[in-house]
């Protein structure tokens, strides 16, 4: 996939999600299943948990956190949608143990902002996103950078949709020419990866948006790019219960390097 391509499909999506936010926001306020199987990473005491949701969306991941820990805990929530975040400022308004932050920046940039927050993360978290990035050089890249983010101890969660395994979904795919039917410029389908779909939203499918689908063998690609060590890989959510694949990668923290390398007794 060319750089031209990568970036026309960038651009769709963030049309897709300009014309799409308030629709998501109302049917997207329930938490993930998957969510409560995450490990929770230990902490020292005394130290607050702290969060990058990278694609925040309306917020409802911090919604369901709120629940889960049992302290106050500093959330950063990054969207690249002004309306998404205006829609989750107010959903954790109300939450007083909960130290709130918003940056708007694209995540899907090949190259990061310096909005990005120059600081490191008991959680890294990306949900819904991974099938957004053209490219798997590029997919592998974005997973690099999350991870770079990540504190000693901390972990990156990534979940990847499913939705090319969904029957329910075939419906939704459409040829790439049905791009320039809807007035967006033309995709070469030779540009295309193995696993890139366009889909359709709504009904007609008045919009339109770039997905790819991750299967194992690219999941343990990124697994790899992370340079993580990989804790968790399993399937939840949906009405079939695997309609995300998730990836829960740790960055050891000092003491345990420091076992590793100690003779054993």
């Amino acid at each position: 996939m060319n750089a031209q391509t990568r970036q026309q499909l960038r651009d769709l999506n963030r049309l897709f999600y300009r014309q799409t936010a308030d629709t998501f926001a109302e049917t997207r306020n329930h938490p993930w299943p998957g969510w409560d199987r995450i490990p929770l990473p230990n902490l020292p005491q005394g130290r607050r948990f702290r969060i990058l949701d990278v694609g925040c969306g309306n917020g409802r991941f911090a919604v369901a956190l709120h629940g889960r820990l049992a302290g106050p805990f500093q959330y950063f929530g990054l969207d690249d949608s002004p309306l998404m975040i205006s829609l989750a400022q107010p959903a954790l308004a109300h939450l007083k143990d909960v130290e709130a932050q918003w940056i708007q920046a694209d995540a899907l940039a090949e190259t990061p902002g310096d909005d990005w927050p120059n600081t490191s993360f008991d959680w890294v978290v990306a949900f819904g996103l991974i099938h957004h990035v053209p490219g798997l050089a590029q997919r592998e890249q974005f997973v690099k950078q999350l991870a770079e983010r990540v504190a000693p101890g901390g972990q990156l969660v990534i979940a990847a949709w499913q939705f090319a395994d969904q029957e329910r979904f075939e419906g939704r795919t459409l040829e790439w020419s049905s791009l320039h039917d809807a007035g967006h410029p033309a995709v070469e389908p030779s540009q295309v990866d193995p696993g890139d779909y366009l889909l359709g939203f709504g009904s007609p499918n008045q919009a339109l948006r770039y997905c790819h689908h991750c299967d194992e063998d690219e999941l343990n690609a990124l697994s790899q790019s992370s340079e993580l060590e990989e804790i968790a890989r399993f399937s939840a959510d949906g009405r079939s219960q695997n309609l995300n694949r998730y990836l829960v990668l740790k960055r050891p923290n000092l003491t345990e390097h420091a076992s590793e390398k100690s003779p054993s007794a």
